[in-house]
């Protein structure tokens, strides 16, 4: 075989290895790599490779129900990028928890030195102390709201009781009972 030939197979086979070729060619270098005796020293490393390519791929079952090699490089780069978007996702995740943890310090900062104690057992742990210093905030302000509005709800009671005797339609009056009771 001539060295043009030779150029011409290792084009076809760098097209093949990109999956850039068609059938015709990948039959002509199955071909070719077939007869062990004329394949050029510098290309017998794909002998193997053609040879056993040969066995399976040139089958006319095969061949017809096979995808074609644009359909198969389509799929390997949705594949890959598939396998990209994966890699992203685990790595903002991994990130994420890494600096949760490094924020979860920051945030039970003002608990450092604070303990709680369960079952005889003193817990100095800052993720078990900060959260339960946080219920008892919450717990502690949700009371005082509502003792605001009780408060709230007496003084509209005892501004109504006080001022349900007078004649408010006099302007005399209504002026010290507004006075008197921060109307």
């Amino acid at each position: 075989m001539n060295e043009s030939n030779i150029k011409e197979l290792r084009s076809l086979i760098d097209r093949f290895m990109e999956a850039k070729t068609t059938v015709a060619e990948e039959r002509r270098l199955a071909e070719y790599f077939s007869s062990a005796d004329t394949v050029a020293d510098d290309l017998k490393e794909f002998a193997p490779m053609f040879s056993w390519y040969a066995s399976i791929g040139h089958r006319s079952d095969v061949v017809e129900d096979s995808p074609s090699r644009r359909e198969v490089v389509v799929l390997r780069q949705t594949l890959l990028r598939w396998v990209a978007a994966a890699a992203v996702i685990t790595l903002l995740f991994t990130a994420g928890y890494f600096l949760r943890d490094y924020g979860y310090e920051r945030k039970y900062e003002a608990y450092k030195g604070s303990y709680i104690v369960r079952n005889g057992e003193k817990i100095t742990n800052l993720s078990v102390v900060g959260p339960e210093a946080e219920r008892i905030e919450r717990d502690f302000d949700e009371r005082l709201r509502h003792t605001e509005e009780m408060a709230r709800r007496a003084y509209e009671q005892t501004r109504v009781s006080m001022t349900s005797g007078f004649d408010m339609s006099d302007p005399n009056v209504r002026q010290i009972v507004m006075e008197y009771t921060d109307i």
